[in-house]
Order: structure tokens, then C-alpha cells, then sequence
């Protein structure tokens, strides 16, 4: 909804025909009627097109799809992807939730800041915890299947110009809020 919503929003603003007139604060903002009714037609049209596959995956079941997939004899790498995508996602969200609960009851600290600055932990060990869960599961699809083409995993020791950079773009930015 939101990205059908910036999509159509220069359609609000720029199309021809009535023109409304909004005042919020000291700003007003002229867009036209016409293109309002534009806007929300696209806008149910990719709601219901979005309804309409959420009703039939929820009757049908995902794990039925995938056995659909099976019998109709779609490539099995395809059918793997899709079994992936839909077993690792609830995994991975049940894994962060537990995460950032256990890092919330720990918090003893007043302040949004420092509030903040805890939790943020957080995404870090999430960025290292699906690398490494990534990882696993590329090894696991190796050992298992030598037919799913799967890339070396190259480890390095070698600093690059793009760590440097990362480097000192992150200890600008805690810089700047720290000033803040």
C-alpha cells in the first residue's frame, strides 16, 4: 500500500482537473481531485490483487503448494527456493524477536539515547547471526545435493579500501550522535 502510495503521489499533485486546496499549518497543498480517485483505484486494485493470492496461499497452505510444485513437476532447484523461502523467514523472525526481548528485559538504563544505543546492538549481532545462519544452510544444501551450484566462500584477511571507508563512516555517524 505505502509503495503504491509513492508511486501514485506525483499523479496527485500533477494531474489536471479539480483542484483541492489543504492548509496544514503554514503550508498548503493543492492536488487534484481527479488524480486523488486515480491514486485510490490503484491503490485497491494492487490491494485486491494482494488479497486475492494471500486467500488462495491461506487455503491452500504453503506446504501444499510446494507438493503441488512437486507433482506438476516444476525443476526441483525452484522447488527448494520456495520450500526455503517459506520454512527460514518465521525461523529467522522468531530468532530476532527472541534476541531483542532478551536485550529489552536486560535493560536497566534510562533514557531513549542509551535506550537506543542498546538495541542497536542488536541489529549488529542479527547482521552476524544470519551471515553465519546463512552459512549453515549454503553448507548444508552442499552436502547434501551436489547438483545446487553454490559459490566458494572466500575467507579474507585482507583489509580493503571499502572496510576503511565503512569504517569511518559509522565512527562519523556515533560521532555525531554522541555530539547530539
Amino acid at each position: 500500500m505505502l509503495f503504491t502510495l509513492v508511486i501514485g503521489l506525483p499523479i496527485i499533485l500533477l494531474e489536471n482537473g479539480e483542484k483541492v486546496i489543504v492548509s496544514f499549518l503554514l503550508f498548503k497543498i493543492t492536488f487534484s481531485l481527479n488524480g486523488f480517485y486515480t491514486v485510490m483505484n490503484l491503490m485497491l486494485r494492487t490491494l485486491s490483487a494482494a488479497l486475492i493470492l494471500l486467500v488462495f496461499l491461506s487455503y491452500l497452505g504453503w506446504r501444499n503448494i510446494v507438493i503441488a510444485l512437486y507433482e506438476l513437476r516444476i525443476p526441483k532447484k525452484f522447488i527448494i527456493m520456495i520450500a526455503l523461502m517459506i520454512k527460514f523467514p518465521p525461523i529467522y523472525a522468531r530468532l530476532t524477536a527472541r534476541r531483542l526481548f532478551a536485550r529489552e528485559s536486560r535493560l536497566v538504563v534510562s533514557g531513549l539515547r542509551k535506550k537506543w544505543y542498546i538495541l542497536s546492538t542488536v541489529l549488529t549481532d542479527l547482521i552476524i547471526l544470519s551471515e553465519n545462519f546463512s552459512y549453515r544452510l549454503a553448507l548444508g544444501l552442499r552436502s547434501r545435493d551436489f547438483t545446487i551450484s553454490t559459490t566458494e566462500f572466500i575467507t579474507s584477511n585482507k583489509i580493503g579500501i571499502r572496510d576503511i571507508s565503512t569504517l569511518i563512516a559509522t565512527l562519523t555517524f556515533l560521532a555525531i550522535l554522541s555530539w547530539l
